[in-house]
């Protein structure tokens, strides 16, 4: 027997067989998956009205803006950059929609008063210029994203 037949037979003899030792070292990764099946396994059961159709519908509208930014940042992180102000911009984009759409009679908010669409499409051109606002800031002025980002959340 060579050394490295050596080597390779004591490598496979000290690496551990089977589902357990696999599931220790990937712990990490299974952790927040079981805790979600834990959570809605409990939750479930502590209340009929949990696991219905209507309330997965509503759980999944709740968290699809979340998604979607995760989505987004997800390609900021690759670049090695970073965006603070993220949760600044979604909030000018309600607080726009808000000021643009007709409101109900009772509703006592200054706002324009503009059909729903006109509203939305109001909101993302804001929101489309205070992107452009960092990312002039960050490519043709040169500011860190991490400063630049942190002073539009302002």
């Amino acid at each position: 027997m060579t050394s490295t037949e050596g080597a390779t037979a004591r490598a496979d003899h000290q690496r551990p067989r089977g589902l357990a030792p696999f599931l220790r070292s990937q712990m990490r990764n299974i952790a927040p998956f079981l805790t979600l099946i834990f959570l809605s396994a409990f939750f479930a059961i502590a209340s009929p009205s949990f696991a219905t159709i209507d309330n997965v519908g509503n759980i999944l509208t709740q968290v699809s803006v979340t998604g979607i930014i995760a989505v987004g940042l997800t390609f900021v992180i690759l670049c090695a950059e970073i965006d603070l102000s993220i949760a600044s911009i979604a909030n000018v984009t309600g607080i726009a929609v808000a000021y643009f759409t007709l409101q109900e009679s009772y509703v006592n908010i200054a706002n324009v008063p503009m059909p729903g669409i006109v509203a939305i499409l109001l909101a993302l051109a804001l929101c489309a210029l205070l992107g452009l606002v960092n990312a002039l800031g960050l490519t043709v002025i040169g500011i860190p994203s991490f400063i630049m980002t942190l002073a539009m959340m302002q």
